[in-house]
C-alpha cells in the first residue's frame, strides 16, 4: 500500500477523497446545473489536495473559533483600551503629582542617582501687544512672547531642564496652558516649583547653561541681570549659572525677529553637608566684572539706531529722521547742542543732563547715516589721551 493510501485511511470520514462526480455533488451540496465550470469539474473547485471541502473546514475549526472569540478554542484578543491622560482641570498645582501614565521612574531620592543632566528647549512667537520678558527682565521692544503665562521662554526652558534632569513631568504637564489659573502668571512660579521638587529628591544645581537665540533687541546689557535672577530663583551660587546670547543671522522665523528660541542644560548633583556655595563677595565680584565687560550704553544705543534703518517712518522717529536725510539729522544735532548751551548758561543741571542725552542720540543717528561707528570715535579719544589740548589743536593746523 502506498503511503498516501495509508494516510487516507486514517483521515476522518468527512475528509475522505471523493471518487466520483456524483459523490462530489452530494458532499459539496451542489445545486448548480453544470457539471463543469470553465472546463474544470465542479467538485475540483471545492476539493483541495484530494480532501473534501468539509475536511478542510474541520482542519481550520480552531482558527475560526479563535477569530470568533469562542471560549472552546483560543481566546479572542482583548479589545484595545485607549490610554486616558490625567485630567488637570481640578488639580491643585502646588501639590501636583506626576502622571503615572506618563512617568515611570523619577530620579532616586536623597541624591542617590549621582550626577543628573537635563535639557530644556522653548520657542515662542514674537507678536505686537505682548511684553518681552526673558529671564525675569522686561525688555523694551515693539513685540513680545506670545504665551499663556507671561511667555518668559528663558525661565520656561530652565524649568524644563531641571525637571528633565529629575525625570519629572515637563512644564506643559505641571502647568497646563489649558488651566485658566496660569493665564498671565509670572514664570518664576514654575522655576520655584521645579526647585522645590529638586530639593525634595535631594539634589542641587551644579550648573545651568542657557543659550538665548534672539535677533533683537541686543541682550548683552541684560545678561548679568538674567543670570542673577536665575541664580536667585534656584538659590544657587552665581558661578553656577551661565547665559549666552546669539542671533540667528536673519535666517528663518528667529532670524526675522518673529520668534525667540532658548536652550538650557542643567547639571544637578546630590546635596552634601560639606558643599559650600561660593561666598557672597565672590558672586558680587563676578557680577561687577560682567558689568565692566558689557558693551557701553552708547554702543547699545547705536545698534538700536542702526536697526531702525529702512523701517516704516510712521512707526519710528529714528526711521523718520533717516527718511528725511542727512541735512535734517545734522539740523537736529545743532538744535540739541544749542539746547545744552542754553541750559548750561542758565545753570539748569537737570536740563543739561536730559539735553545731553538727546544730543548723544542724534549724534548716533548722524554716525549711523554716515557709516561712522562709536569705536572709531572712542579710538580717536584714546589717541588723544595724555596729549595736551593745546598740542592737539596745534597738530591740526
Amino acid at each position: 500500500m502506498r503511503h498516501t493510501d495509508k494516510a487516507r485511511e486514517q483521515l476522518p470520514s468527512a475528509a475522505q477523497p471523493v471518487s466520483s462526480m456524483a459523490s462530489r455533488r452530494e458532499t459539496c451540496g451542489s445545486s448548480m446545473p453544470h457539471e463543469r465550470i470553465h472546463g474544470v469539474p465542479r467538485g475540483v473547485l471545492f476539493v483541495t489536495a484530494g480532501f473534501a471541502a468539509e475536511g478542510v473546514r474541520s482542519a481550520f475549526a480552531p482558527t475560526r473559533a479563535r477569530l470568533a472569540g469562542n471560549k472552546a478554542g483560543f481566546r479572542a484578543k482583548p479589545a484595545f483600551r485607549r490610554r486616558v491622560r490625567m485630567s488637570t482641570a481640578a488639580t491643585d498645582w502646588a501639590q501636583v503629582k506626576p502622571n503615572e501614565a506618563e512617568v515611570f521612574d523619577t530620579a532616586p531620592a536623597n541624591g542617590a542617582g549621582g550626577i543628573r543632566i537635563g535639557h530644556g528647549y522653548d520657542l515662542h512667537r514674537l507678536e505686537p501687544g505682548y511684553d518681552l520678558i526673558l529671564g525675569g527682565v522686561k525688555l523694551e521692544h515693539d513685540r513680545g512672547c506670545c504665551g499663556h503665562s507671561d511667555g518668559d521662554a528663558v525661565l520656561h526652558c530652565v524649568t524644563d531642564a531641571v525637571l528633565g534632569a529629575l525625570s519629572l513631568p515637563d512644564i506643559g504637564q505641571l502647568f497646563s496652558d489649558k488651566d485658566p489659573r496660569w493665564k498671565g502668571a509670572p514664570s518664576d512660579v514654575f522655576v520655584r516649583e521645579a526647585r522645590k521638587r529638586m530639593v525634595a529628591l535631594g539634589y542641587q544645581v551644579s550648573n545651568i547653561d542657557v543659550t538665548i537665540i534672539l535677533e533683537r533687541p541686543k541682550l548683552s546689557p541684560h545678561k548679568a541681570q538674567i543670570r542673577k535672577n536665575i541664580a536667585d530663583l534656584l538659590q544657587c551660587a552665581l558661578h553656577c549659572v551661565n547665559i549666552k546670547a546669539k542671533t540667528h543671522e536673519k535666517v528663518d522665523a528667529v532670524g526675522e525677529n518673529r520668534a525667540v528660541e532658548v536652550h538650557a542644560v542643567a547639571i544637578l548633583g546630590p546635596i552634601t553637608a560639606t558643599q559650600d556655595p561660593a561666598p557672597t563677595h565672590v558672586a558680587e565680584l563676578q557680577l561687577a566684572e560682567e558689568r565692566v565687560n558689557q558693551p557701553h550704553v552708547l554702543e547699545n544705543l547705536y545698534e538700536t539706531v542702526c536697526s531702525r534703518k529702512g523701517a516704516d517712518p510712521d512707526s519710528s522717529w529714528t526711521a523718520k529722521l533717516f527718511a528725511k536725510g542727512r541735512s535734517k539729522i545734522a539740523q537736529k544735532v545743532g538744535e540739541e547742542a544749542t539746547e545744552v548751551v542754553i541750559d548750561a548758561v542758565a545753570n539748569r543741571s537737570e536740563n543739561v543732563i536730559k539735553e545731553s542725552a538727546d544730543l548723544l542720540y542724534h549724534l548716533s543717528v548722524l554716525w549711523a547715516d554716515m557709516g561712522i561707528t562709536p569705536d572709531q570715535v572712542f579710538s580717536e579719544l584714546e589717541r588723544r589721551e595724555g596729549t595736551s589740548g593745546i598740542s592737539e589743536k596745534a597738530s591740526r593746523k
